[in-house]
């Protein structure tokens, strides 16, 4: 058996209205994650996870917000370095644990402060097989699979923070109280691949997820949550072709939500 590393561990951020993805999240983990090499913990509030033995839970109690929550989590981990998942990102292939290994020498031994395992956004310097985000990085730091150093990653958390802000503001943050941050991104999709980039979109599954659950029978009510008409799965990807159809598919998208009484209406005009 493989000595765990004394160095890094994983955590994934959830919580107990989520409980819906774990066991397909830590099935993908068991299946395609190295397995005995790292710790891993998921969050939850007061349920255990699917598979205490292997993955444990660390419960925050009373829901307090996803940083306030990870904030908790993360003082109950002793490594210098975590990898952030969530328990929406459902693995569907093996992760190369050779270019991990690589990645995390990279980064302790240059002091890297936090590195985006996934091109979601790549990194500001294309050439490279992993390069430096610059400071005018509109996510410099986003939630995707990413090894933070945990000291840096705490002291970017404020209490009440959801992580769409945090995705938003700890770029600002970064700028103003850590000028000389180093953060990395990969910049091509060799080393982890999960569902869509995630399970749930805006609250509802994406259809590689329910492709998933049908097809390893998980009992999962698909109705709860309900799906992405072909529609806005069309729009997503129209909007990555340039800014202006970006635009232009963020207000159709939200248009959509409004027609089916799922968003307010006085915040079309919100980013």
């Amino acid at each position: 058996m493989k000595q765990k590393s004394d160095k890094i561990s994983a955590v994934i951020s959830s919580f107990d209205g989520f409980s819906d993805c774990w066991e397909p999240m830590i099935d993908s983990l068991l299946k395609f994650w190295p397995k005995n090499f790292f710790n891993i913990y998921l969050i939850t509030n007061y349920l255990d996870s699917p598979n205490e033995q292997l993955i444990p839970s660390i419960k925050v109690g009373r829901d307090k917000g996803w940083a306030s929550n990870l904030k908790y989590a993360l003082e109950r981990i002793d490594t210098k370095y975590v990898i952030y998942l969530q328990e929406d990102f459902w693995f569907t292939k093996k992760i190369n644990l050779y270019k991990l290994l690589e990645i995390i020498s990279f980064t302790t031994i240059k002091k890297i402060d936090y590195f985006r395992l996934v091109p979601i956004p790549p990194s500001d310097q294309k050439s490279t097989e992993y390069g430096l985000t610059t400071k005018t990085s509109k996510y410099r730091c986003c939630l995707q699979a990413s090894l933070w150093k945990k000291s840096f990653l705490e002291a970017l958390l404020i209490d009440g923070e959801n992580g769409w802000d945090f995705e938003v503001e700890a770029s600002t943050r970064i700028n103003q109280f850590f000028p000389n941050a180093l953060t990395y991104s990969v910049n091509s999709n060799y080393l982890m691949r999960y569902c869509e980039g995630t399970a749930i979109r805006k609250n509802r599954w994406t259809n590689e997820a329910i492709s998933i659950i049908k097809s390893n029978n998980y009992n999962i009510n698909i109705k709860e949550r309900g799906n992405e008409s072909k529609i806005e799965i069309y729009l997503l990807k129209l909007s990555s072709r340039s800014l202006y159809l970006k635009i232009i598919s963020f207000f159709l998208l939200r248009l959509i939500l409004i027609l089916k009484g799922k968003f307010n209406i006085k915040n079309l005009f919100k980013i």
